[in-house]
């Protein structure tokens, strides 16, 4: 392999950084040969691991209501295609600082906003981490595969 290629720079390096940053026991490199399935993933155009999204939810946030926390995911991985790149980051940025302000009833028919934390800050120990090397877009992906 050429000593100066994009994947010796780069990526190698970047695999050892965040490696370093995350511990092995947060971190995992989902481009070191394991498959989309054992991520849980059906394709690579789904950037957003379900199986272990929930559950970092519900640790993270031990006294959200149940419905709070669907409202979040489903903000978390609603379709912003056609948002530009540079809003669409900022979104999922502002909801990753900030958490997921959902509306929700309470049991006397109240409205209440419940934030959902979407990474632990005071702990980030806690966090795990995958790095992935390429993500591709679900319609990137399709039309790559001459389907639409």
């Amino acid at each position: 392999m050429n000593e100066f290629s994009e994947d010796k720079l780069i990526e190698q390096t970047a695999i050892k950084i965040f490696g370093e940053l995350w511990g092995a026991e947060n971190f995992a490199n989902a481009y070191s040969g394991e498959t989309d399935a054992e991520f849980g993933r059906e394709n690579p155009g789904e950037v957003v691991l379900m199986s272990y999204l929930k559950i970092a939810l519900v640790k993270l946030n031990p006294d959200v209501s149940t419905e709070a926390l669907n409202l979040a995911i489903d903000e978390i991985i609603k379709d912003r295609s056609a948002m530009s790149m540079v809003n669409a980051n900022h979104e999922i940025w502002q909801l990753i600082r900030d958490g997921v302000k959902v509306e929700t009833e309470n049991e006397k028919g109240e409205q209440r906003t419940e934030t959902v934390k979407i990474i632990d800050f005071e702990n980030p120990k806690e966090n795990h981490f995958i790095y992935r090397r390429w993500i591709k877009r679900a319609r990137n992906y399709l039309s790559d595969k001459g389907t639409v």
